[in-house]
């Protein structure tokens, strides 16, 4: 996937890869502390053999589970794609993302 092949070149910079790890490491307490803040409709997109969570569905579902405040949220699985749907699936996930903004009735230029 040439993706991947862009990504490894990027991250081939030292500094990046120490920003990225320091990143991953960061606590993200004051991000959880504001989901439950969020008002808007809210479309959570997921591969579901991301390899950054055990469980894909569960882990999208808790996130789901924590957007209280949200309107209206819609969880859309990806098959058999991982930690970045939108490039493994582009298609689809515009689709999804497409049908999300009509059914939300936004207005697209």
């Amino acid at each position: 996937m040439p993706y991947l092949a862009a990504n490894k070149k990027y991250l081939a910079d030292s500094g990046k890869l120490s920003a990225l790890a320091q990143y991953a490491r960061a606590s993200k307490s004051k991000c959880w502390e504001r989901v439950g803040k969020v008002e808007q409709p809210v479309l959570l997109v997921c591969g579901d053999k991301d390899p950054d969570f055990g469980d894909a569905t569960i882990e999208t579902q808790l996130y789901k589970s924590s957007l209280v405040s949200s309107a209206y949220t819609d969880v859309k699985m990806i098959p058999n794609v991982g930690h970045y749907p939108h490039c493994e699936e582009p298609d689809l996930v515009f689709s999804q993302i497409m049908d999300f903004l009509k059914a939300e009735k936004v207005k697209l230029a």
